[in-house]
C-alpha cells in the first residue's frame, strides 16, 4: 500500500514538472496604454497561439511612468515593448536586446493644420515645432535634417499631449503617431497634412520586442517560441478585424476607444507594419545600422556602435534568407518589371483601369517588400538598370539614383570578373526557369570592393 502511494506520488511530482516544463511563465511590459497597438500580443493570448508554443503569458498594460527596458531589467517582466532608443540604453551598458520588429516602419510623424502653408519638412525652417525629450524623435530630427533644416532653425517646445494646441495655434507643427491621433480630428472634420518619416528616407523600426541578455543566452529556444506565437497573433489579428476589434472593446478598452477609432487604427496600421509583405517581428541588421547612424549622427550614440550586440537575429545567414524568399524574390521582380513598362510605354492604360483593388494592394506589397530586404536587388534591360533597391544602393556607393540609372550594370563588376559576366548575361535563354549562384566581385562607385552571390533571373 505504501508503495502504491510512493508510486502515485512520483507520478504525480513527474506530471506535475513536465506541465511546467510545458507552460513557461512570461510576462511583457507593453509600451504604453491597451490599444490597437499591441493587438498582436492580444490574440496570441487568447487564441492560444502561446499556449500551444508552451508558454504562459502575462501582458502588462503601459503607462507614463513605467519603462519596458527597466521592467525587463528589474526583472518585474522578462519581454518588453519599447522604442528604439532602446539602442541607445543598450550602449550605456544596460544588458537588453532586441528580438523583433513589430512595426516596419514607425508612424511617428509631424501634424501641421491644412492651411499653414506648410507642404514639407523644409517648410518648417523658423516654425514652433513640439517634440518629446531627448531622443525619443530623433527621427523628426534626422528628416528635418535631410532637407537642411537645422535645429537652430526652428522653435523646438516641449510637448504637450494636447492637440489643441495646434488646433489654436499656439505651435507649428505637432509629434504624433500617424495610426492614433489623426482619427480625432477627422472626427471633427478637421483638415490637416501629416509629414512623414519615409517620405525624407528615414526608416526607423517601432515598437520593439526587448528582452534580457541572458533570456537570449539562456532561452533561445523560448525567445524563438515567443516571437513565433506573437507573429501568429498579429497575422490573425488582421486577418479577423472585427472579431480582433470586438474582443479589444470587451476586454482590453481601459482607454475607452470607440470602435470607429479602432477601425481606423487597424487601418493605418497596416500600411506600417506591412503583415501582407514581412513576417510581423522581422528585422535586418542593414536597417538597424541606418538608425544607429541617425543615433550617432544626433550625438546619442557613440560613432559606428557594434550594434551586432543589440540585435539578435537568430538566423542570420544571406544564402538562406535568398533560399527562403527566393520565388517571392521574383515574382516582386515580375511585378515591377510590369508597373516600369506600364509607365514608360503607356500601352498598359486599359489593363491599368481593369485592375482589381487586390492586385493594386499586391504591387504595393511587393514594392515594399524590395525596400525592406538586405539583399541587393537590380533590375536591367541589356544591361541598363531600370530599377535599384535601397540595399543595393548602398552597396554600390550610390548617393543619387540618377546615378546609377545613366551606367551599366557591368560597370560596376570587376574588370577581372567583366567578361564573365558578360557572357553569363548573354547565355540566360527566356525559357530558362532555374537559377544558378555565382561569386561575383562588384566595385561600388567610390572604390569599394564587394564580394557577393550573385543570381541572374530572365524575365
Amino acid at each position: 500500500m505504501i508503495k502504491k502511494i510512493l508510486w502515485c506520488m512520483l507520478l504525480s511530482f513527474l506530471f506535475v514538472s513536465h506541465a511546467h516544463a510545458e507552460h513557461e511563465h512570461i510576462s511583457v511590459q507593453l509600451k504604453w496604454k491597451h490599444d490597437f497597438q499591441f493587438t498582436g500580443f492580444y490574440m496570441a493570448l487568447e487564441k492560444g497561439f502561446y499556449q500551444n508554443n508552451g508558454l504562459d503569458v502575462r501582458l502588462i498594460e503601459g503607462g507614463p511612468n513605467k519603462s519596458p527596458v527597466d521592467s525587463v531589467l528589474k526583472n518585474s517582466a522578462m519581454y518588453g515593448v519599447a522604442s528604439t532608443g532602446a539602442l541607445i540604453e543598450h550602449s550605456k551598458g544596460k544588458p537588453i536586446q532586441a528580438v523583433g520588429a513589430i512595426f516596419q516602419y514607425s508612424p511617428l510623424a509631424l501634424m501641421v493644420k491644412e492651411d499653414a502653408g506648410i507642404q514639407s519638412f523644409a517648410d518648417l525652417s523658423g516654425k514652433r515645432i513640439m517634440l518629446q525629450k531627448g531622443y525619443l524623435n530623433a527621427g523628426i530630427i534626422a528628416a528635418l535634417q535631410k532637407v537642411g533644416v537645422r535645429e537652430q532653425d526652428f522653435v523646438r517646445q516641449d510637448i504637450s499631449y494636447k492637440i489643441s494646441d495646434l488646433l489654436e495655434n499656439r505651435t507649428d507643427a505637432y509629434a504624433i503617431y500617424a495610426t492614433n491621433q489623426p482619427y480625432k480630428l477627422d472626427v471633427k472634420e478637421i483638415p490637416y497634412r501629416i509629414l512623414g518619416l519615409q517620405e525624407q528616407g528615414i526608416e526607423f523600426y517601432s515598437d520593439i520586442v526587448i528582452t534580457s541578455e541572458k533570456e537570449v543566452r539562456d532561452h533561445a529556444a523560448r525567445v524563438q517560441a515567443f516571437m513565433e506565437a506573437t507573429s501568429l497573433g498579429w497575422r490573425y489579428a488582421f486577418e479577423h478585424l472585427n472579431e480582433t476589434i470586438d474582443l479589444i472593446l470587451e476586454k482590453y478598452n481601459t482607454q475607452n476607444l470607440t470602435r470607429n477609432h479602432l477601425q481606423f487604427e487597424a487601418r493605418a496600421s497596416m500600411n506600417y507594419i506591412l503583415p501582407d509583405v514581412v513576417k510581423p517581428g522581422y528585422m535586418n541588421m542593414f536597417r538597424w545600422k541606418k538608425i544607429a547612424k541617425v543615433y550617432s549622427d544626433q550625438g546619442f550614440l557613440p560613432e559606428d556602435y557594434p550594434v551586432e550586440r543589440f540585435v539578435y537575429l537568430p538566423n542570420k545567414s544571406l544564402s538562406d534568407f535568398v533560399e527562403q524568399y527566393l520565388w517571392q524574390i521574383l515574382l516582386v521582380v515580375m511585378v515591377l518589371l510590369t508597373i516600369f513598362f506600364a509607365i514608360s510605354a503607356l500601352t498598359m492604360q486599359r489593363l491599368v483601369k481593369r485592375k482589381t483593388a487586390a492586385l493594386e494592394a499586391s504591387e504595393k506589397s511587393a514594392e515594399s517588400l524590395l525596400e525592406v530586404l538586405d539583399v541587393g536587388v537590380v533590375v536591367h534591360k541589356d544591361g541598363h538598370p531600370l530599377y535599384a533597391n535601397p540595399y543595393a544602393m548602398t552597396c554600390f556607393q550610390v548617393d543619387a539614383s540618377d546615378n546609377i540609372y545613366q551606367k551599366n550594370i557591368l560597370q560596376f563588376v570587376h574588370p577581372d570578373d567583366r567578361e564573365a559576366a558578360k557572357q553569363r548575361l548573354q547565355n540566360i535563354k527566356p525559357d530558362h526557369h532555374g537559377y544558378e549562384r555565382v561569386p561575383v566581385r562588384y566595385v561600388g562607385d567610390r572604390g569599394r570592393l564587394i564580394d557577393a552571390d550573385a543570381f541572374c533571373v530572365p524575365w
